[in-house]
């Protein structure tokens, strides 16, 4: 039984199933940010690829809205029939103007000129200037009342009218009938705009004409045609229109130079509105009351949208070798498709057809367990099985067949079989020149040569092959469930894996046809050139039905896909590229406040929590489409997020400056533009540089305030105490310049009662020098240090004379020089090595006394004062004998002193004593001093 289909139709996507039922679509435009604008009878819906929106409106009378066109500056408008001119936006759709009642007719038409005039036809037509004002072209009807219809713009500015059936030029004011259009035009015409030109359908006639100032010129012209009476004719360009006819078929127009060529084309169950067509070169339809539809691809087409395929449900499909197709259903039915004929091979319903091969001119298929060839439109049983049959390789006298439960050689002369294989086996391959076989069974991955069998692994693993595939160079791929394999001279290796590409590392099919594999998975067939190593997919992107992919098979350049909604069958030169995925940030949420990205830009310091909202128009691609983001000096790297996970939220920003970066990958690996949204947050206040400065100036001024404050107290202190203390040093040294006079005194009394008159002389002339140099220093709290050294000497002079040639002497200054040194620090301590350690020394021995000064600090002065008496301990056992126990006013009067000096200067100053011994007998006595100094300059 031989039937005669219908035209096939492309296949085609349907969205907004659900959220569009029961509204009619008037018109569809896309934006150039690919949103998706619906004109309905539910107002305005957008698409943004995500879900369907409706966009509010402000107090129109009438929510259907029709006819979207856009002014000069791409805004969007549409109007409604109660003569409300509306313009569109993504938050509101809002009246623009409002026709006055006395100007409102039963048909409206707007557009806009050059100018960016608002071109209004209703009773009249209306000019509605950008600042709101209006004027009325006035036409002359000779009496006749009859309103404008269509407006086409001409680019110069001039509107093309028509008044019932007459058409007029309107420039300014003035209408110019043009008489002689009306004799080629009839009163069913239409008026179009594109490209700057108007255009005239006329549906009656089935032409269709461009508008020039002085001709129309004839486009194409479909009145000899057989085709039924035209409803609607859609331009999608300068060389391509649909047809839409009253019975709800639609033709494809293509122009050529002076060729048309008229193609029966589309057949839908509900009524075709709008037809647009993008930028991927995909065509939107728009219905009335059902959904929105889709074509990808208008050389994909559905196989099964129309009798007799319709409602199948395909298992496998096959070219034969005169390219017609063969198909295999799971209701144990096979039909043959040649051009726009389907044949019935088997109409007998039974178990599911899984297995169909061509052979020359022979189709064979499997018949519950029986062998079945299909040859000049008869059946022949060829064989029983016990079992199914899995895959099969035909030759001239043999089949070679993987089953359920073997692999085996069916001889075709002589009816035997040679088992190759116990178990279930699900592919073979067979290379007639070496003998080989490869089984792919439940055993893993089996070798047979000559009838020697071997199990084949791969790293030590089994293998578990699906299908082979062989090139013309002896290579033979291996589909798995983990990769593809290739297997050349005895030697399995990974061929190809998801990290060389593959979509996915499950493979059920594979095809080698001119040097390239096409490779079948779960949600689609990938391509694989192995000559420049490269992929092309096809999935449903490309419009194949996203569902399991049954089978496929390629023949003359043509790509038939069974899944389980359907066959469909595709030309691989004309697959389209898939242009590189866009992305849009949309909106941006800052601490749950709502804003624009191109808007605002620089945001408080309280700003921690940033959602980023962002979007790909891929209306029909979104499983396929990944998002890649990131921010600059946050993220190390880019982030991913599936395609319907479009908000990003980062919860705990800091101030400083951010890029935000976002981009869409397809599953080819593509990427698309990277979106960026710049954005600071700002200091605190107080992390700002001129807060900061200022706050420092003001610190500064403040502690310089109180630092001088500070300081004058300070100053004032220490004025106070240095008074004090050089008071206390005075009165210590005006006390001690009376006992050292007196001490002198009693030294000159004593050589005045001895009668030795000269040295007396000689002493009271060295004491008057040294009282008038002790008088001279006396109110001073430095003076040079060679000054002190001069004194000392003096005072060791007059002290030599008391002792008489038995005492000697040395004072060693180590070259100090250019320093200062309190006065009378270190006559006491000579005084007190005189009188209490070599004064008492035995008269015959010589009596020594060394003194010597080191700088041994730039504020410290060592003075060594070491003599040979008689030591402390003998001193102080002559003192107790003398019972002299009080204190020495030169050793309070020292100790004084350094206690007031060490407070005064913050310096280590101060007394050390030591005693020196010969074994356990005493030699004297070594007293350092570390007196306070100071630089003279």
């Amino acid at each position: 039984m031989t039937l005669i289909s219908e035209a096939q139709s492309p296949s085609y996507i349907s969205l907004g199933t659900e959220e569009l039922k029961d509204v009619e679509i008037y018109d569809v435009f896309l934006d150039k940010e690919d949103l998706m604008w619906l004109a309905t009878s539910n107002g305005i819906i957008l698409f943004d690829g995500y879900s369907f929106k409706n966009i509010p409106s402000q107090n129109l009378q009438s929510n259907s809205l029709f006819a979207f066109t856009r002014d000069r500056k791409d805004q969007l408008y549409c109007f409604n029939l109660n003569g409300e001119v509306c313009q569109v936006g993504l938050d509101s759709v809002k009246i623009h103007y409002a026709i006055p009642d006395s100007l409102l007719g039963p048909e409206i038409s707007i557009q806009f000129d050059p100018n960016n005039n608002l071109i209004v036809s209703s009773k009249k037509v209306i000019r509605v200037a950008p600042d709101k004002t209006t004027s009325i072209v006035e036409v002359e009807l000779n009496g006749n009342r009859i309103f404008p219809s269509e407006i086409g713009i001409h680019k110069d500015g001039s509107c093309f009218i028509k008044y019932g059936t007459r058409f007029y030029w309107i420039q300014d004011s003035s209408a110019i009938l043009i008489d002689k259009y009306n004799a080629q035009l009839e009163k069913y015409a239409q008026i179009i705009t594109l490209n700057g030109h108007p255009y005239i359908t006329s549906l009656t006639d089935k032409q269709l004409y461009k508008v020039n100032k002085g001709s129309l010129e004839t486009i194409f012209n479909l009145k000899n045609t057989e085709i039924g009476r035209i409803q609607t004719i859609s331009m999608i360009s300068e060389n391509e229109y649909w047809i839409r006819l009253i019975n709800g078929k639609i033709y494809r127009i293509s122009i050529d130079g002076s060729e048309t060529q008229l193609d029966p084309f589309f057949e839908h169950n509900t009524k075709i509105g709008k037809i647009y067509k993008d930028s991927d070169q995909g065509y939107w339809l728009s219905t009335l009351g059902e959904n929105l539809l889709y074509i990808r691809n208008l050389d994909l087409l559905n196989l099964t949208a129309n009798t007799p395929l319709k409602n199948i449900s395909p298992t496998c499909v096959k070219y034969d070798a005169e390219n017609n197709l063969v198909i295999g259903t799971k209701e144990g039915e096979v039909f043959y498709v040649t051009g726009t004929h389907t044949s019935i091979i088997k109409d007998i319903k039974s178990q599911s057809i899984n297995l169909i091969e061509c052979y020359k001119d022979t189709i064979y298929f499997q018949e519950h367990e029986s062998f079945v060839k299909h040859n000049n439109n008869k059946n022949y049983k060829i064989k029983k099985f016990s079992t199914s049959i899995k895959d099969i390789i035909i030759l001239p006298n043999q089949y070679h067949l993987a089953t359920r439960s073997n692999a085996i050689i069916h001889h075709l002369n002589t009816k035997e079989r040679t088992v190759l294989m116990n178990g279930r086996t699900e592919c073979i391959y067979f290379d007639q020149s070496q003998n080989l076989h490869l089984l792919g069974g439940r055993k893993g991955l089996i070798r047979r040569v000559n009838n020697n069998t071997t199990k084949i692994n791969l790293n030590g693993q089994p293998i578990q092959a699906l299908d082979f595939a062989s090139d013309n160079s002896g290579n033979v791929y291996v589909a798995t469930n983990k990769a593809i394999l290739q297997y050349k001279n005895d030697t399995l290796s990974n061929f190809l894996t998801t990290k060389d590409g593959l979509l996915d590392n499950n493979i059920h099919k594979i095809i080698f046809r001119n040097d390239t594999l096409f490779i079948g998975q779960q949600k689609g067939i990938q391509i694989y050139d192995l000559t420049d190593k490269t992929f092309r997919n096809i999935t449903s992107t490309d419009g194949i039905y996203d569902a399991a992919i049954q089978d496929f098979d390629i023949k003359g350049g043509k790509l038939a896909v069974a899944t389980s909604l359907g066959v469909q069958e595709l030309k691989l030169q004309n697959i389209k590229p898939l242009g590189i995925p866009k992305v849009f940030i949309t909106e941006i949420v800052v601490n749950d406040h709502l804003y624009k990205p191109e808007i605002e830009n620089i945001f408080p310091h309280i700003s921690k929590k940033f959602t980023f909202s962002f979007r790909s128009p891929e209306k029909i691609r979104n499983n396929n489409i990944e998002y890649e983001f990131m921010i600059e000096n946050v993220d190390e790297q880019w982030q991913k997020t599936p395609f319907n996970q479009n908000s990003i939220t980062y919860n705990a920003l800091s101030p400083g400056s951010y890029v935000f970066k976002v981009r869409s990958i397809s599953n080819y690996h593509i990427r698309g533009e990277t979106a960026t949204f710049k954005f600071e947050i700002e200091q605190p206040i107080w992390f700002r540089w001129w807060f900061i400065i200022s706050v420092l100036l003001l610190l500064t001024g403040i502690l310089y305030v109180l630092y001088r404050v500070q300081l004058s107290r300070i100053k004032l202190r220490n004025q106070q105490k240095n008074e004090l203390m050089s008071s206390k040093l005075t009165a210590i040294q005006s006390q001690m310049n009376p006992h050292f006079i007196f001490n002198a005194l009693n030294s000159i009394q004593d050589l005045v009662l001895k009668e030795d008159i000269d040295n007396s002389y000689k002493y009271i002339v060295k004491f008057s020098n040294l009282l008038r140099s002790t008088l001279s220093h006396s109110d001073k709290e430095f003076i040079e240090f060679e000054s002190e050294v001069k004194l000392i000497t003096l005072y060791l002079q007059l002290e030599k004379l008391r002792f008489k040639t038995n005492f000697e002497y040395e004072v060693i200054t180590n070259e100090i020089e250019d320093i200062l040194v309190p006065p009378l620090l270190v006559q006491p301590f000579i005084e007190n090595a005189l009188k209490h350690g070599l004064l008492h020394k035995d008269q015959g021995l010589v009596k020594k006394l060394r003194i010597e000064f080191k700088l041994e600090h730039p504020e410290i002065l060592m003075c060594t004062i070491e003599d040979n008496g008689i030591g402390r301990v003998k001193s102080s056992e002559i003192k107790a004998r003398q019972q002299l126990t009080h204190e020495s006013f030169s050793s309070k009067a020292i100790k004084s002193r350094l206690e007031i000096l060490q407070e005064h200067y913050k310096l280590d100053v101060g007394i050390d004593y030591e005693d020196l011994y010969d074994g356990k007998t005493p030699t004297g006595t070594r007293v350092r001093l570390r007196i306070p100094c100071k630089p003279k300059y």
